[in-house]
């Protein structure tokens, strides 16, 4: 008997085992009644032979996701969507998400790494070693991503250190964050509003200090939302080459208290850039130039929607 070329290869299989458990979680997080599935029918979804279809309905059935039956087919029974993530690595979601659209994350949930401060100021999110794994198994799969710190609130000096020392070390492991951007603390609207902002000066430091430990990450963002864009301007001789975008509409900061403008045309950030004796140029989300065509529009990417680096 022939073996097929998929089947001979192991990591192949663990492909097919992939693939299928998220196919099969998807059906059964909308499913109402149990569900009959059969190999051959989904050997020819998959493209593959019916071997490793087999052996993946096995493993699933050994994890207590279907039952199995040679010749039978397995049978799917109907779970909620919270129940259907939990079958779900971090692998194998990042996967999902990336075959329906997905093509870079943020670095959203950073928060201050330290478990004591994010008990307080962040409860019930994710861990800091879950977050940082999110990111070396995207970038592991080849993605790129961005990384933050949320800084002027109940942290110390040493808090923020550590922050990103654990950043600059996942980045000479993958090299896989494309700019870091941290983001000053908005304490008017929160149960910690007894705390003064952050000044300019400490966030101007802040930003300056960011660049030079993190030399291993190409660009750091003065997020102007948030410091407003006067002083995202200043931030442009403090190692800043970013402003991020013109923001059509930005809720987070927002309603945490913030009171700068919430849009920004292209000619404002232009303007602002070459103030700073800086050249404006329009990036996609890899920090890639976009470069304008004859007519002076930037192909794929609408005006309206730009995000400003400088050079």
């Amino acid at each position: 008997m022939s073996i097929s070329p998929i089947a001979a290869r192991p990591y192949l299989r663990d492909e097919v085992y992939t693939a299928l458990k998220v196919r099969l979680g998807v059906r059964a997080a909308g499913l109402t009644a149990p569900l009959r599935l059969r190999e051959e029918e989904l050997a020819a979804e998959l493209g593959v032979s019916r071997t490793p279809v087999r052996e993946a309905m096995r493993r699933l059935e050994q994890e207590g996701l279907i039952t199995f039956r040679p010749r039978r087919g397995a049978r799917l029974m109907p779970t909620s969507l919270p129940e259907y993530l939990e079958w779900l690595s971090i692998r194998e979601m990042l996967e999902l998400l990336r075959e329906h659209g997905l093509g870079s994350i943020t670095g959203g949930g950073a928060e201050i790494f330290d478990p004591v401060v994010r008990d307080t100021i962040c409860r019930g999110k994710e861990t800091a070693e879950e977050w940082l794994e999110v990111h070396r198994t995207w970038h592991e799969m080849g993605g790129r991503s961005t990384c933050t710190m949320l800084y002027g609130h109940i942290e110390t000096v040493e808090h923020r250190v550590d922050h990103l020392s654990k950043l600059r070390r996942l980045q000479d492991e993958t090299g896989g964050f494309t700019g870091f951007v941290p983001f000053a603390f908005e304490p008017q609207t929160t149960i910690l509003a007894h705390i003064k902002p952050a000044t300019a000066i400490e966030q101007l430091r802040n930003l300056a200090v960011s660049r030079i430990y993190l030399d291993n990450i190409d660009h750091l963002t003065a997020y102007w939302v948030s410091i407003g864009l006067p002083l995202a301007q200043v931030s442009l001789n403090y190692g800043v080459d970013d402003l991020h975008g013109t923001i059509l509409e930005e809720k987070i900061f927002h309603m945490a208290g913030a009171t700068t403008p919430q849009q920004q045309t292209v000619a404002a950030l232009e303007h602002a850039i070459r103030e700073a004796g800086r050249e404006p140029v329009q990036r996609d989300s890899y920090y890639r130039r976009v470069t304008a065509s004859k007519n002076g529009s930037m192909p794929g990417l609408p005006s309206a929607d730009a995000e400003l680096a400088c050079v």
